[in-house]
């Protein structure tokens, strides 16, 4: 005979076991930030998304209860409009990167690089004044 408590404590169990997995697999609203930053900014900007998202979750907590009971079902409507406004934001500002490679992402946000700036940030001129510098240095003894 099973017990009344065994069966609670399966779907309870169920319960956490589903959303766990949902949430270690919903890594959506993080795709498109990863993207967008260059490679050096990344681990910041992606910092500066979980803050905002995290924000954004605590003032909605905060906030969602009292205009609901202050609008009630019109809040819906007031919900909807800000959806809508945003959704008109992202498909009009919002380059597609889909299909993209992250070079091709990189020359979408950042611009074409020449061969003088991709040598510049990988420190090759620095190396060559640095050549140049140990010459002078040189030629002076």
């Amino acid at each position: 005979m099973e017990r009344p408590g065994h069966l609670f404590f399966t779907r309870k169990w169920s319960l956490f076991t589903i959303q766990d997995r949902f949430q270690k697999t919903n890594t959506s609203q993080f795709r498109y930030p990863v993207e967008i930053f260059p490679y050096t900014l990344r681990g910041r900007g992606l910092s500066a998304t979980l803050i905002a998202t995290t924000t954004g979750l605590i003032v909605g907590n905060q906030v969602n209860p009292i205009a609901m009971k202050a609008l009630a079902w019109k809040y819906y409507i007031v919900f909807c409009c800000i959806l809508a406004c945003l959704l008109v934001i992202v498909y009009f500002l919002f380059p597609e990167t889909r299909g993209y490679t992250l070079e091709e992402i990189c020359e979408i946000f950042e611009g074409k690089l020449d061969v003088n700036t991709k040598d510049a940030e990988a420190g090759i001129v620095q190396v060559e004044q640095a050549e140049e510098i140990d010459e002078k240095h040189v030629a002076k003894q």
